[in-house]
């Protein structure tokens, strides 16, 4: 049997941010789980992966697909992690469609009264995890992401944006000089 580490650098290529596709749950701490892969899964791959992680009792450190399994190659999980380390930052790289009203906890991965990060967090790092209101009580450590090489940059970008939409929901028409901008896939002359 192979140890959680050499399954892991086998298979480091392949546990990057871009490579994010699903999550599983573990079945004694309920923490997502990222689930990594080098080709995007088809509906049939992801089905598969949660309900064989069901149906076996998905747990932190286990390998979430049985050696013999078609797709354990295509399919992996951080066999490193325990149910103890924190939810990883690429469970919030928005890769694998989660609705964003689905918010846990990067520490404890609970649900219940989980705070968005603030607005200076997120224009200093990359990707920076909810954090609920027992977690923060203790001062435990945001889950985060790498540090913005510029984030004075990012934030005004941000506010800018965010002024652009708040004009076009006030009816600015969002084109020159209030002229609305047809997005319409018409005939192109007149």
């Amino acid at each position: 049997m192979k140890t959680p580490r050499a399954v892991q650098e086998r298979n480091r290529h392949q546990m990057r941010t871009n490579m994010a596709r699903m999550a599983v749950c573990c079945v004694d701490c309920r923490k997502p789980r990222v689930v990594y892969s080098a080709v995007a899964l088809t509906r049939q791959q992801k089905s598969h992966a949660t309900t064989t992680a069901e149906a076996n009792g998905y747990t932190c450190g286990a390998p979430m697909l049985a050696e013999s399994d078609p797709d354990t190659n295509v399919m992996v999980v951080r066999e490193s992690l325990s149910c103890a380390d924190n939810v990883e930052v690429q469970f919030w790289s928005g890769k694998f469609g989660l609705s964003t009203d689905y918010e846990v906890c990067g520490n404890c991965g609970g649900e219940d009264d989980v705070e968005e990060a603030s607005a200076e967090d997120r224009a200093t790092y990359s990707t920076v995890a909810p954090q609920c209101t027992v977690c923060k009580a203790l001062k435990l450590v945001v889950v985060r992401g790498c540090k913005r090489k510029n984030s004075a940059a990012f934030a005004a970008r941000t506010a800018k944006k965010r002024n652009r939409a708040a004009a076009q929901a006030a009816g600015g028409g969002g084109g020159f000089l209030g002229v609305p901008v047809s997005r319409g896939g018409g005939g192109g002359g007149g």
